[in-house]
Protein backbone atom coordinates (compact mmCIF):
# COMPACT_ATOMS: atom_id res chain seq x y z
CA UNK A 1 0.00 0.00 0.00
CA UNK A 2 1.10 3.42 -0.78
CA UNK A 3 1.13 6.14 1.92
CA UNK A 4 -1.15 9.08 1.35
CA UNK A 5 0.67 12.07 -0.02
CA UNK A 6 0.01 15.47 1.60
CA UNK A 7 1.25 18.39 -0.46
CA UNK A 8 3.84 20.61 1.24
CA UNK A 9 1.67 23.71 0.84
CA UNK A 10 -0.99 22.08 3.04
CA UNK A 11 1.50 21.60 5.87
CA UNK A 12 2.78 25.12 5.35
CA UNK A 13 -0.75 26.58 5.55
CA UNK A 14 -1.53 24.57 8.70
CA UNK A 15 1.69 25.68 10.35
CA UNK A 16 1.05 29.34 9.44
CA UNK A 17 -2.42 29.08 10.96
CA UNK A 18 -1.04 27.58 14.15
CA UNK A 19 1.63 30.29 14.37
CA UNK A 20 -1.08 32.92 13.93
CA UNK A 21 -3.09 31.45 16.81
CA UNK A 22 0.00 31.35 19.02
CA UNK A 23 0.89 34.94 18.11
CA UNK A 24 -2.61 36.15 18.91
CA UNK A 25 -2.60 34.28 22.23
CA UNK A 26 0.83 35.59 23.24
CA UNK A 27 0.04 39.16 22.19
CA UNK A 28 -3.28 38.97 24.05
CA UNK A 29 -1.52 37.78 27.19
CA UNK A 30 1.04 40.59 26.81
CA UNK A 31 -1.73 43.18 26.37
CA UNK A 32 -3.55 41.87 29.45
CA UNK A 33 -0.33 42.08 31.49
CA UNK A 34 0.25 45.63 30.23
CA UNK A 35 -3.31 46.67 31.15
CA UNK A 36 -2.95 45.19 34.66
CA UNK A 37 0.40 46.94 35.19
CA UNK A 38 -1.01 50.16 33.78
CA UNK A 39 -3.54 50.56 36.59
CA UNK A 40 -0.83 50.83 39.22
CA UNK A 41 -0.31 54.44 40.32
CA UNK A 42 2.91 55.42 42.09
CA UNK A 43 2.87 58.30 44.60
CA UNK A 44 6.22 59.65 45.81
CA UNK A 45 7.37 62.10 48.45
CA UNK A 46 10.81 62.62 49.94
CA UNK A 47 12.26 59.46 48.39
CA UNK A 48 9.43 57.28 49.73
CA UNK A 49 6.78 55.74 47.49
CA UNK A 50 3.39 54.10 47.74
CA UNK A 51 1.67 52.21 44.93
CA UNK A 52 -2.09 52.14 44.50
CA UNK A 53 -4.52 50.48 42.12
CA UNK A 54 -7.69 52.55 42.35
CA UNK A 55 -9.26 50.86 39.34
CA UNK A 56 -9.46 47.36 40.81
CA UNK A 57 -8.80 47.88 44.53
CA UNK A 58 -10.44 51.13 45.62
CA UNK A 59 -10.16 51.44 49.40
CA UNK A 60 -13.69 51.46 50.86
CA UNK A 61 -13.08 54.60 52.92
CA UNK A 62 -11.97 56.68 49.91
CA UNK A 63 -14.98 58.67 48.65
CA UNK A 64 -15.78 58.74 44.94
CA UNK A 65 -16.64 61.97 43.16
CA UNK A 66 -18.10 62.42 39.68
CA UNK A 67 -18.13 65.30 37.21
CA UNK A 68 -20.49 65.40 34.23
CA UNK A 69 -18.48 67.65 31.95
CA UNK A 70 -17.26 68.35 28.44
CA UNK A 71 -13.58 68.37 27.57
CA UNK A 72 -11.73 69.72 24.55
CA UNK A 73 -10.50 66.17 23.87
CA UNK A 74 -13.89 64.47 23.66
CA UNK A 75 -16.88 65.02 21.37
CA UNK A 76 -19.53 65.24 24.09
CA UNK A 77 -20.02 65.50 27.82
CA UNK A 78 -19.10 62.41 29.80
CA UNK A 79 -19.42 61.28 33.39
CA UNK A 80 -15.94 61.12 34.93
CA UNK A 81 -15.62 59.33 38.25
CA UNK A 82 -12.62 59.08 40.52
CA UNK A 83 -11.22 60.54 43.70
CA UNK A 84 -10.55 64.17 44.47
CA UNK A 85 -6.82 64.72 44.65
CA UNK A 86 -7.09 66.17 48.16
CA UNK A 87 -9.01 63.06 49.33
CA UNK A 88 -6.43 60.76 47.75
CA UNK A 89 -3.58 62.58 49.49
CA UNK A 90 -5.48 62.59 52.77
CA UNK A 91 -6.18 58.86 52.49
CA UNK A 92 -2.56 57.80 52.13
CA UNK A 93 -1.47 56.24 55.42
CA UNK A 94 2.30 56.55 55.13
CA UNK A 95 3.17 59.30 57.63
CA UNK A 96 5.32 61.29 55.23
CA UNK A 97 2.53 61.21 52.64
CA UNK A 98 -0.24 62.38 54.93
CA UNK A 99 -2.11 65.44 53.65
CA UNK A 100 -1.82 67.17 57.03
CA UNK A 101 1.96 67.29 56.53
CA UNK A 102 1.49 69.37 53.37
CA UNK A 103 2.34 73.04 53.62
CA UNK A 104 1.40 76.06 51.54
CA UNK A 105 4.55 75.69 49.39
CA UNK A 106 3.74 72.09 48.48
CA UNK A 107 3.42 71.14 44.82
CA UNK A 108 2.01 68.00 43.23
CA UNK A 109 3.45 66.93 39.86
CA UNK A 110 1.73 64.42 37.61
CA UNK A 111 3.68 62.33 35.09
CA UNK A 112 1.98 60.70 32.12
CA UNK A 113 3.11 57.60 30.27
CA UNK A 114 4.11 59.79 27.30
CA UNK A 115 6.57 61.80 29.41
CA UNK A 116 4.29 64.84 29.76
CA UNK A 117 4.10 66.36 33.23
CA UNK A 118 2.26 69.20 34.93
CA UNK A 119 2.47 70.68 38.42
CA UNK A 120 -0.33 71.93 40.67
CA UNK A 121 0.30 74.18 43.62
CA UNK A 122 -1.13 73.68 47.11
CA UNK A 123 -4.03 76.13 46.63
CA UNK A 124 -5.28 74.32 43.52
CA UNK A 125 -5.72 71.11 45.54
CA UNK A 126 -8.47 72.69 47.61
CA UNK A 127 -9.93 75.49 45.51
CA UNK A 128 -10.13 73.80 42.12
CA UNK A 129 -11.12 70.27 43.21
CA UNK A 130 -9.02 68.34 40.66
CA UNK A 131 -10.28 64.81 40.14
CA UNK A 132 -8.07 61.78 39.51
CA UNK A 133 -10.58 60.07 37.24
CA UNK A 134 -10.43 56.39 36.35
CA UNK A 135 -13.97 55.78 35.06
CA UNK A 136 -15.67 57.40 32.08
CA UNK A 137 -19.39 56.72 31.91
CA UNK A 138 -18.92 54.04 34.61
CA UNK A 139 -16.31 52.12 32.59
CA UNK A 140 -12.57 51.97 33.41
CA UNK A 141 -10.59 54.09 30.95
CA UNK A 142 -8.07 52.32 28.74
CA UNK A 143 -4.83 53.91 27.61
CA UNK A 144 -6.48 54.79 24.30
CA UNK A 145 -9.17 56.64 26.29
CA UNK A 146 -6.59 58.67 28.24
CA UNK A 147 -6.63 56.22 31.15
CA UNK A 148 -6.17 54.54 33.37
CA UNK A 149 -5.89 57.81 35.33
CA UNK A 150 -6.71 61.28 34.03
CA UNK A 151 -6.56 64.52 36.00
CA UNK A 152 -9.89 66.22 35.28
CA UNK A 153 -11.38 69.53 36.36
CA UNK A 154 -15.11 70.28 36.28
CA UNK A 155 -14.64 72.27 33.06
CA UNK A 156 -18.33 73.11 32.64
CA UNK A 157 -18.71 74.52 36.17
CA UNK A 158 -16.46 77.55 35.74
CA UNK A 159 -15.06 79.42 32.72
CA UNK A 160 -11.60 79.61 34.30
CA UNK A 161 -11.31 75.81 33.89
CA UNK A 162 -11.81 76.23 30.14
CA UNK A 163 -8.44 77.95 29.64
CA UNK A 164 -5.07 76.80 28.39
CA UNK A 165 -3.76 76.91 31.97
CA UNK A 166 -6.16 74.21 33.16
CA UNK A 167 -6.06 72.24 29.93
CA UNK A 168 -2.28 72.04 30.33
CA UNK A 169 -2.74 70.65 33.86
CA UNK A 170 -5.06 67.89 32.66
CA UNK A 171 -2.50 65.10 32.47
CA UNK A 172 -3.77 61.79 31.14
CA UNK A 173 -2.34 58.28 31.34
CA UNK A 174 -0.94 59.23 34.76
CA UNK A 175 1.60 56.73 36.04
CA UNK A 176 3.25 58.72 38.82
CA UNK A 177 2.49 61.56 41.24
CA UNK A 178 5.32 63.36 43.05
CA UNK A 179 4.66 65.59 46.08
CA UNK A 180 7.35 68.16 46.87
CA UNK A 181 7.85 71.12 49.24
Amino acid sequence: MMAAYTPLWTWHAALRGLCGILAITVSGMFAAAQDAAATVLKVEIGGKAVTLDLVSELPPDLPLTSYWTNTVWTEEANLYTGVLLRDLLHHLTVDSLRADSMRVGTTVTFYGLDGYSATLNYHMLHEDRPLVAFLRNDVPMSRREKGPYWLIFDYDSDARFRTETYYALSVWQIERIVIAD
